[in-house]
């Protein structure tokens, strides 16, 4: 029941103690892989461990916030985010779409061309660029594209 909670005791601590711990962590990598020369570079697997360590914390306090933020009413920019939430299969691959093309050899090949603060300025607007295409979507259909197909998989042969 401590999901569906969001006053629950657990996610003050995550807010107050599990995000700061995470950005700290994650930012520490972040910061060690940016003064990396390359794949090859020790401090290339540093920054990366670091950063794979920082994320779960990250996470857990970013779900803090969210909990927080659902106390709280409606409003437009909520109902916003929530619809495009109800389509975040779709969301999620859109963004891997878009950044693994913008970033891996096999598209543009972008990965450590840009500055840091320009990567994740770019990350942040395709995820804002997902999230709006999810909720429009949904304006229109009862669950995103890829929903769709996942809940056709899912009731294969279930007589639905």
């Amino acid at each position: 029941g401590v999901i569906s909670d969001p006053g629950a005791a657990i996610w003050r601590r995550c807010r107050w103690i599990a995000l700061p711990l995470g950005l700290l962590v994650s930012g520490a990598g972040g910061y060690v892989l940016v003064g990396a020369s390359g794949m090859s570079d020790p401090n290339t697997y540093i920054g990366m461990v670091l950063m794979t360590l920082g994320s779960p914390l990250s996470s857990f306090g970013y779900i803090g916030l969210i909990a927080k933020w659902a106390e709280g009413g409606g409003g437009p920019i909520r109902n916003f985010f929530a619809r495009g939430g109800t389509s975040s299969l779709t969301a999620y691959l859109m963004q891997n779409a878009i950044l693994s093309f913008t970033f891996a050899a096999y598209g543009l090949g972008q990965f450590a061309q840009w500055p840091a603060a320009m990567a994740i300025g770019y990350a942040a607007l395709v995820a804002l660029f997902t999230i709006a295409f999810a909720s429009l979507w949904r304006l229109y259909f009862s669950r995103g594209p890829l929903e769709y197909i996942l809940r056709g998989i899912t009731y294969a042969g279930a007589g639905r």
